[in-house]
């Protein structure tokens, strides 16, 4: 019994990896989310920027984020420091790391859903969303009562430098992109792992009664 439940643990964890990396990717290419933070958050006024620059300059860095090549970062009408350009480097191959445990994460997946299916054995289910429902109730508060510090300690760990702290006057960028923004992709990340976490448990009982 231990030995199942330490396989089904495995099994749970790479699902629960996979389902974080599939929610980052959702928010952080689900543009229109941004497009309502220009607005909401008066990121025109407060960047002294245009609509149009801003969304090109934000579409920009999406693709850019999103491409394979190791072109340059050269944003369409706004200037880069050395220091962005090497963070916004530095913040692609994170992205790339994040696709490289996507796609493992999915492969195996698939293996180990069609092994388990002839097995009738779903354990791993009912584990991995356990721990993806206890993700919102101990990380959601932190990020609402104090994001500033949940969001600094979050660069500290990812990139060991400073070069995330940009200087608007070298870097306006920076005024486009708004901290709160980065709190609403965090939370929106949270409620969609929420929402696995809920249908995982759905299909595990969905899983038992149909194997009675």
């Amino acid at each position: 019994m231990k030995k199942y439940f330490l396989f089904h643990s495995l099994i749970a964890i790479v699902l629960v990896m996979f389902t974080i990396t599939f929610s980052t990717k959702i928010v952080y290419n689900f543009k229109p989310l941004y497009y309502y933070d220009i607005v909401n958050l008066n990121i025109e006024e407060t960047s002294n920027l245009s609509l149009t620059s801003i969304k090109s300059n934000y579409n920009y860095i999406i693709d850019y984020l999103n491409e394979n090549n190791t072109h340059e970062f050269k944003l369409p009408s706004l200037p880069s420091s050395k220091d962005a350009i090497t963070h916004f480097s530095q913040v692609k191959n994170v992205f790339k790391i994040l696709n490289y445990i996507f796609y493992f994460s999915m492969l195996l997946l698939i293996l180990v859903i069609i092994i388990t299916t002839k097995l009738k054995q779903f354990l791993y289910l009912k584990i991995s969303s356990i721990l993806i429902l206890a993700m919102p109730i101990l990380l959601l508060p932190l990020s609402l009562i104090n994001f500033d510090t949940t969001f600094t300690l979050f660069h500290k760990i990812i990139f060991h430098n400073s070069l995330w702290l940009f200087n608007p006057e070298k870097d306006p960028v920076i005024l486009m992109l708004p901290q709160n923004f980065f709190m609403h992709c965090f939370i929106f990340i949270i409620l969609l792992n929420f929402l696995c976490g809920l249908l995982y448990i759905l299909i595990y009982k969905m899983t038992l009664k149909n194997s009675q």
